[in-house]
This record gives C-alpha cells, sequence and structure tokens, in this order.
C-alpha cells in the first residue's frame, strides 16, 4: 500500500467518524450483521468499493460537460 491510498483510507476514516448519527432501522441494522459482518472481509471489501465508487464519480465529473451541444444531423434527417 502506498502513501496515497493510506490518505485515501485515512480520509475516508475521518469522514465516518465525522458523520452524524442516524436513525437505524433495526431489521435492516440486524441483516447487515447477520449477511455482510458475519463475513470476514466484509470491512476490507466494503472500503475497497466505497473508495472505487468515489474514484469512478471523480472521474465522471472531471470529464467536461457537453451542455448545450448538439449532435451532427443526418443526411436522411434533413429532408
Amino acid at each position: 500500500m502506498d502513501h496515497a491510498e493510506q490518505q485515501l483510507i485515512g480520509n475516508l476514516a475521518e469522514r465516518i467518524r465525522a458523520a452524524q448519527p442516524v436513525a437505524e432501522d433495526p431489521q435492516a441494522t440486524a441483516a447487515v450483521q447477520r449477511l455482510i459482518g458475519s463475513q470476514p472481509d466484509a470491512l476490507y471489501v466494503l472500503t475497497q468499493a466505497v473508495l472505487l465508487q468515489e474514484q469512478a464519480l471523480h472521474q465522471a465529473d472531471s470529464r467536461p460537460h457537453n451542455q448545450g451541444a448538439t449532435l451532427p444531423r443526418s443526411r436522411d434527417a434533413e429532408g
């Protein structure tokens, strides 16, 4: 693991620590604990999933937005 990966994990951990408490659904909490919490590597897998999704969102946000761009009309559509 390099420094950038350590920083990503550290930033995620800090955001989780700073998150406001939420009202939990007892049935959902039990299901998460039973179905996901029982997996030995669940925390690692979920962390990787969050970081990959955040990276994908960041890449999508950094793409140029073509607002107002129009598609070229085909010759058939010109009539």
